[in-house]
């Protein structure tokens, strides 16, 4: 090959390129092994320093500036050495996602069949959700979906009001409206005992258990019902209206790890709202353009002058080239409540790439009280590889195997994907371009100090688990794998499994307070105000990130003397589940071919 010839064209493109994703193998004298999806190479020193260089995405003509200065080499040597590891298929160019997506084989068209809402002890908030969804489905024509309501509530009165809010609902419309409370999901339990899954299993993974508030439980339920189809997973709190980003663009945005919607802060939700551009949007179909689609799907359905390109990550130029690298869930922007558990994240959202457009002004950080309205959109409709899961609203891909949702406590969502980011590493997101309206309850307040809680105990836990244990594994496989560790973690002795917490959590926390390091620095995008009040912030999070004995999480706090205990009784249950869980959902989907499934048990509220 004439790497100089190589060379003179890729610098007269406007191709961006970057190191692809590879794992290296020392091989003696200063030499290495990098072995990625398609290839293995053996490297000099200097080309190793080289393809480490490059693990961002940038043009030709600056990563020949970079090794330059970087190596102190001429920039034609620079030239030289990038067009040698280019021919050996080291790097990668955003030219070869749009030629991989011309070679792309024919996928089956796949709508939402279900539209989930989830409501705990809110008949009012459920019933103007319930309402403006149901319109939004007429309007745009999806009479094939089904709306299902999932009611988490335990009193007795609250049950009663939203099945009647429901059943008005469904009798007013053409829509098929079902309504599923505890009861039916009980009812399915005892049919999965009844094949052998264990009955605890069973039940941890779908009721809901006293002292211990979240939605994992009743999500989880929903995950069972739309295996093998799509699915729109809604909070009660969430509004059908939407808004777009007020600069808004046509075409897509393909990124890693760097969230690229814009956040903006506002002193109320009033504010926030009079500040957003309200629209009619079809929102299944929203989801439906990027949900359960390969990236080559999704690049081929764009313009070619529509694509554009951000932080580009190894995995993500690996998926342009791989028919499994799905978009398993898809996750809008929001406007109103943040539904942020921690003042911390503000720091990460003014530090987006996004944040040049911010327009928040510094004084709504100098309170006493710092902001939680937001409005969270992207400019344009996205593919990234993970930027953490928030299930406000969720479309999700039940064609993949899915892993469970922590059943109880809160920020069972991240854990669930964190759980797909581990057992399905080529797994993409989908970031549709509007927002939703979070209409969550007035005086929302972030906590006065940084805690421990339950999601950070499993999260780091998760974290510690030795890459070879699941390496080479499928979804199924991991999960059972990671499952197993949890459940060994959670068989220690309630001290050991303290001990044990304690060494986890600085490599969980170690991330976030590097990043705060740089975040907080003089000079950075952190407002003075706000710098002096994350400061706190951050070092009550290095308190806990200290390695030892740590304070109980959270949420098992009133449990007194026995916290750690139940907290240890509650990861070996998950880690149960995740061992079950595949069994769960072979065993679901023959008890649904037999008409046995959990909402064939549950009360249609549709008319007749």
């Amino acid at each position: 090959m004439c790497y100089v010839a190589l060379a003179m064209a890729q610098g007269q493109s406007q191709e961006l390129f970057r190191a692809v994703l590879a794992s290296i193998v020392e091989a003696g004298a200063g030499r290495a092994i990098t072995v990625g999806r398609d290839h293995r190479a053996l490297l000099t020193v200097m080309e190793r320093r080289a393809l480490e260089a490059c693990g961002g995405l940038a043009p030709w003509a600056s990563h020949v500036s970079t090794l330059s200065r970087s190596l102190s080499i001429d920039p034609g040597e620079a030239e030289i050495l990038l067009s040698s590891l280019a021919g050996r298929g080291l790097l990668f160019g955003t030219d070869a996602i749009r030629a991989a997506a011309g070679t792309c084989p024919s996928e089956d068209a796949a709508c939402i069949h279900d539209i989930a809402i989830f409501t705990h002890h809110r008949p009012e908030s459920l019933e103007r959700c319930l309402k403006g969804y149901l319109e939004n489905l007429l309007l745009y024509d999806r009479r094939s979906c089904r709306v299902v309501v999932w009611d988490d509530s335990t009193e007795p009165g609250f049950v009663s009001a939203t099945r009647a809010a429901v059943q008005a609902l469904g009798a007013a419309t053409p829509l098929r409206v079902v309504y599923a409370d505890i009861a039916a999901r009980a009812r399915f339990c005892k049919r999965l005992a009844e094949t052998g899954v264990p009955p605890d299993v069973c039940e941890f993974a779908l009721l809901p258990r006293p002292r211990l508030t979240g939605p994992g439980a009743n999500r989880n339920a929903a995950l069972l019902d739309n295996l093998g189809r799509l699915s729109l997973f809604v909070d009660d709190d969430t509004s059908a209206l939407s808004a777009r980003h007020p600069e808004a663009e046509n075409g897509l945005l393909i990124c890693g790890h760097d969230d690229p919607r814009e956040v903006r802060f506002f002193a109320d939700r009033r504010e926030a709202v009079d500040a957003s551009s309200w629209l009619g949007l079809d929102l299944v179909g929203a989801h439906e353009r990027l949900l359960g689609k390969s990236l080559r799907r999704c690049v081929l359905e764009t313009a070619p002058d529509g694509l554009a390109y951000g932080d580009v990550c190894g995995h993500v130029l690996a998926a342009a080239s791989s028919p499994d690298a799905r978009v398993a869930y898809t996750m809008p922007g929001k406007i109103g409540d943040c539904g942020r558990g921690s003042a911390a994240w503000i720091a990460a959202a003014l530090s987006r790439p996004s944040h040049g457009a911010n327009t928040t002004p510094e004084g709504l950080f100098a309170g006493p009280e710092l902001p939680r309205e937001v409005r969270e959109a992207s400019k344009r409709a996205a593919v990234v590889h993970d930027v953490g899961c928030m299930a406000t609203v969720l479309g999700l891909d039940g064609r993949l195997a899915l892993p469970p949702f922590l059943p109880h406590c809160r920020s069972q969502d991240a854990v669930f994907g964190l759980l797909i980011g581990r057992s399905m590493p080529e797994a993409l997101v989908g970031l549709p371009n509007y927002s939703v309206l979070h209409d969550a309850a007035p005086g929302r307040r972030y906590p006065s100090r940084q805690a421990l809680r339950f999601w950070n105990v499993v999260a780091a836990l998760l974290g510690a688990v030795p890459p070879a244990m699941i390496e080479g594994c499928g979804p199924a496989a991991v999960q059972r794998r990671l499952g197993r560790w949890l459940d060994e973690a959670g068989s220690m002795t309630t001290g050991d499994f303290r001990r044990f917490v304690g060494r986890a959590l600085p490599q969980h926390y170690g991330w976030q307070l590097r990043r705060a390091a740089a975040q907080l620095a003089p000079g950075g995008t952190i407002p003075p105000a706000l710098r002096r009040q994350l400061a706190r912030s951050f070092e009550e999070i290095s308190n806990l990130a200290v390695e030892g004995a740590p304070t109980a999480p959270l949420e098992f706090l009133g449990m007194g003397a026995g916290a750690w205990d139940a907290a240890r009784r509650e990861v070996r249950d998950f880690g149960r589940l995740l061992m079950h869980w595949d069994e769960i959902c072979r065993t679901t989907r023959k008890l649904y071919s037999g008409g046995l499934g959990l909402t064939d048990a549950a009360t249609a509220a549709a008319a007749g």
